[in-house]
C-alpha cells in the first residue's frame, strides 16, 4: 500500500510542477505581448508626430522599424 501512495505522490508532484511550469510560460507570454504592444503603440504614435511635422525620412525609418516589430509579433 505505501508503494502505491509514493506512485501517486510522484505523480501529483509531476502534475503541480507542468501546471506551475505551464503558468509561468502563460505569464511569460502576457509579458512579452504587453511589451511588443507598447512598442507598437510608441512607434505609432512617433510615425504621427513625424507626419505631423512632414519628417519624410523619419517616416520612413519609424515605419520600416514598425513593420520589422509587426513581423516578429505576427501581425
Amino acid at each position: 500500500m505505501n508503494h502505491e501512495k509514493a506512485n501517486t505522490d510522484i505523480v501529483n508532484a509531476d502534475v503541480t510542477a507542468a501546471y506551475g511550469l505551464t503558468e509561468e510560460v502563460l505569464v511569460d507570454m502576457m509579458i512579452y505581448e504587453a511589451q511588443l504592444t507598447h512598442a507598437q503603440r510608441k512607434l505609432k504614435d512617433q510615425i504621427d508626430m513625424a507626419l505631423d511635422k512632414k519628417d519624410k525620412e523619419l517616416f520612413l525609418q519609424l515605419s520600416s522599424e514598425l513593420i520589422e516589430l509587426e513581423k516578429n509579433f505576427g501581425n
